[in-house]
């Protein structure tokens, strides 16, 4: 038995004054359903269409595996499954991993695109051209690393290029000692990954993280220092954390919770949640999930996926752009330097000294 209060919940609202939709149904079910739809109760109508399909489990109606939510219940539980504040698709494929109502789509839709929160931090983002990092084989075999700030406070984040599961810790300073000791507990949890991938931050470019990828025995890669969408994977992993904080926060909501579900919740585009790609399991959070469902559990179509979604990815993105010439030695540009206050592009000369795709070394001119 699940050891849960949704659960609790769920298996005593058999019928009351305000909800007696459960007690009908579960009477139906035992007894064999009518021929025709005027023969019954309009508090079993709705699930007419799917008579063959619910059954009845210790108290409560089931369909398959997934539990059937009496009207009464039905806020609370979406309310549950809008914890992260995900968008609308990915919502939609966590409640259909264990919860079943009448109609749920729509009334979870119309529930995230009137929630006031997630309307005060829609995302823009700016079209970019894409180069796609090369897909790992098997979870934790390559992460992106960053830090970022939020509300005054440093963390430090990891993202497992494989899963998307990605580790939060918050910072006591910034100093280059303390992001390897945070570091070390993560690999000691997930293992040692064979490529690190960061930004040129002074945390990143230390003496004392060199010697950690060398001790530890992993490649360090580092991207352009200006454009952190070269590391796309760990920049959008850095959004929608600094989204789950702000939302949680003006939702009156514990962010653990929110990462909790976030963690649970597939993809769009995939069929598993970060957790499982990660662990092969779900984990429990507070929306009810049959006990079935928390065994081990392995998508082997990951890889496949994560490929066909990268080229769709590629494919809308790179509609009507085009690559720039590549910079020689002694070529001439203008760019905005790091921290510019006025936002004013200064000149600067293309210096004879590789530094990776799309990346050059360059010195401003006076």
């Amino acid at each position: 038995m699940i050891d849960h209060r949704s659960y609790t919940q769920l298996k005593h609202c058999t019928g009351t004054a305000k909800d007696e939709s459960p007690l009908e149904l579960i009477k139906v079910i035992k007894v064999g359903w009518q021929e025709s739809k005027g023969e019954l109760s309009h508090l079993v109508l709705p699930y007419f269409g799917i008579r063959d399909e619910p059954s009845v489990d210790d108290s409560m109606v089931v369909k398959g595996d997934r539990l059937v939510v009496p009207k009464s219940l039905r806020r609370d539980l979406t309310r549950c499954l809008h914890y992260a504040h995900s968008d609308v698709v990915s919502s939609l494929l966590r409640a259909r991993e264990c919860i079943y109502w009448p109609g749920m789509g729509s009334e979870i839709k119309k529930f995230i695109e009137t929630c006031d929160v997630g309307r005060a931090y829609d995302k823009r983002q700016p079209k970019e051209m894409l180069i796609s990092h090369e897909v790992p084989e098997r979870p934790w075999a390559k992460v992106g690393i960053d830090l970022f700030s939020c509300r005054s406070h440093n963390y430090l984040i990891c993202v497992d290029y494989y899963s998307s599961f990605r580790e939060i810790d918050l910072l006591e300073d910034t100093r280059s000692a303390t992001v390897i000791r945070k570091l070390k507990a993560q690999f000691a949890r997930h293992g040692i990954p064979e490529v690190c991938v960061s930004d040129n931050g002074p945390q990143f470019i230390s003496d004392e993280f060199k010697e950690l990828s060398r001790h530890w025995g992993f490649a360090h890669m580092t991207t352009s220092p200006i454009y952190p969408r070269s590391n796309g994977k760990v920049d959008a992993a850095v959004k929608s954390a600094k989204a789950i904080m702000k939302k949680s926060r003006k939702a009156r909501m514990d962010p653990f919770l929110a990462l909790l579900e976030y963690r649970n919740t597939p993809g769009q585009g995939m069929d598993s949640s970060p957790v499982v790609r990660l662990m092969s399991r779900r984990i429990r959070t507070q929306v009810p999930t049959l006990p079935q469902l928390l065994k081990p559990v392995v998508d082997h179509n990951v890889h496949d996926k994560l490929l066909s979604n990268k080229e769709h990815q590629a494919g809308n993105y790179n509609k009507g752009a085009k690559d720039l010439a590549e910079l020689k030695s002694g070529d001439t540009v203008h760019l905005i330097p790091p921290r510019s206050l006025t936002n004013e592009a200064v000149k600067a000369i293309k210096v004879n000294k590789p530094v990776g795709i799309r990346s050059y070394k360059v010195i401003t001119v006076n």
